[in-house]
C-alpha cells in the first residue's frame, strides 16, 4: 500500500524552482524554539507525548509501510531500513551503502509493500526484501537517464511508478504500469511549465477503484482503474484553500536567493497565492479517501476526509512534524538529538 508522508525532501527534488520555494515556506519544520502550531489546542504538536517511544537508532523517517503491526521505515539520514515492531518497541535495521546485492547507492527513496515483499527505490533501481529483511533481488527500472522515480505504488498485484523527467522548456510526469517484472507501460502523463505558480506538486495515490493522478492545485485528479483504464475524475473542490502563511525573515532571504538563481537560468518564478489543498492521498480498508494536508499555519500536517454531507472533515488525529499514513494506520514522529520518538495510532472512524 502506498503511504502518505510529510517530508521536506519530497518538495526539494521537484522541478522548477517554485517547488523549492513552496517547500521553504510551507514544509520546513520549525526548530524546537519556534512558535508551535495550536491544532488541536490540548497539546503542542512539536512536542512528543509521553506515550511516544524513543528509537535511538532512528534518526528520522521519510517513508514507511506497515504489515501486521510491524513498520518498515526509511531513515532519511542513512542507506538503511528500520523494522519497527509497534507492540514490543523493538527495532532491527537492514541495508547498507554499497554497490552489491541489496545495498543502496544512496538514501533509499520510496518504500511499498508488494505482496509479501518490500520494494524500495534506489535511484533507477529497485531493492526487494522479505518481511524479515532478507534480500531477494535487485532490478533496474528502464527509464531515461535524466528521469527519476518520484513515487511508487503497489495495487492489485502490479507496481506503478511516478517518473519525473526534466526537459528544456518544461518538466513532464509519467505514470508507468509494471504488470510483469521489467515490462513497463505508460498509463498517463502531464507537463508543467517551469516557473508557473502551481509547478512542482504532482500526486499519484490509491483509490478504492484503482488510483488517482494529477495536480492538487486543480479541482480534480484523473481516476484510473486497477488495469490502468481511465474511469473519469476524483474531485476535491470541497477542500478548503488556505492562503500561503507569513514568511520569516530567513525564509524571505532564502527565497530571494533562489529566485535570483532562477533568473540566471532564464526562469521567472511566480509564487502561488494559496497552499496546495493536499499533498498525499491514502485509502482506508473501508474505502474512504484520506488526504494529507497542511494546517493553516503550514507547520504540521493534518488529515482531511469528506463527510456524508459533502463537507470537509478534519480527522481528530494528533499532529506531529512527521506523519505517515498507510491504510488505516498512522506513524507519528518527533526527531531529537537522542533519536526519534514514534507513536503508532489508527485512523479514527470517519463520520
Amino acid at each position: 500500500m502506498h503511504s502518505s508522508r510529510w517530508q521536506v525532501r519530497r518538495f526539494i527534488v521537484v522541478s522548477g524552482f517554485v517547488a523549492l520555494l513552496v517547500a521553504v515556506m510551507v514544509w520546513n519544520r520549525p526548530s524546537p524554539d519556534s512558535a508551535p502550531a495550536v491544532t488541536p489546542p490540548d497539546h503542542d504538536p512539536m512536542e512528543a507525548p509521553a506515550e511516544a517511544v524513543l528509537f535511538q537508532e532512528v534518526l528520522s523517517v521519510s517513508d514507511a509501510v506497515v504489515r501486521d503491526g510491524v513498520w518498515y521505515a526509511i531513515d532519511i539520514y542513512g542507506p538503511w531500513v528500520h523494522r519497527l515492531d509497534a507492540a514490543t518497541g523493538s527495532v532491527r535495521t537492514f541495508g547498507r551503502k554499497g554497490e552489491g546485492p541489496g545495498e543502496f547507492r544512496g538514501i533509499p527513496g520510496e518504500i511499498v509493500m508488494h505482496g509479501d515483499s518490500i520494494v524500495i527505490t534506489d535511484g533507477q533501481s529497485l531493492r526487494i526484501f522479505g518481511l524479515e529483511g532478507q534480500h531477494y533481488e535487485d532490478r533496474i527500472v528502464r527509464i531515461r537517464s535524466s528521469c527519476s522515480i518520484e513515487e511508487a505504488l503497489s495495487l492489485s498485484g502490479f507496481l506503478l511508478f511516478l517518473v519525473r523527467c526534466p526537459n528544456r522548456e518544461d518538466t513532464s510526469y509519467h505514470v508507468l504500469h509494471e504488470a510483469r517484472s521489467g515490462l513497463l507501460t505508460e498509463v498517463s502523463s502531464l507537463s508543467q511549465e517551469r516557473g508557473a505558480p502551481t509547478t512542482g506538486r504532482v500526486v499519484l495515490g490509491p483509490h478504492p477503484n484503482g488510483f488517482v493522478f494529477g495536480q492538487p492545485y486543480l479541482d480534480c485528479l484523473e481516476l484510473y482503474g486497477f488495469d490502468g483504464a481511465p474511469l473519469g475524475e476524483e474531485c476535491h473542490e470541497w477542500i478548503e484553500r488556505l492562503p500561503m502563511p507569513e514568511m520569516t525573515v530567513d525564509q524571505k532571504a532564502e527565497i530571494e536567493a533562489i529566485k535570483e538563481q532562477a533568473r540566471q537560468r532564464g526562469i521567472e518564478v511566480e509564487l502561488p497565492e494559496y497552499m496546495p489543498p493536499f499533498v498525499r492521498v491514502s485509502v482506508t480498508t473501508d474505502g474512504e479517501m484520506v488526504y494529507l494536508a497542511n494546517a493553516p499555519d503550514g507547520n504540521v500536517p493534518r488529515l482531511l476526509t469528506r463527510a456524508a454531507t459533502g463537507d470537509q472533515v478534519v480527522l481528530p488525529v494528533r499532529s506531529a512534524p512527521i506523519m505517515i499514513v498507510d491504510g488505516d494506520h498512522i506513524l507519528l514522529g518527533w526527531r531529537g538529538l537522542d533519536g526519534t520518538r514514534l507513536l503508532f495510532v489508527d485512523i479514527p472512524g470517519i463520520p
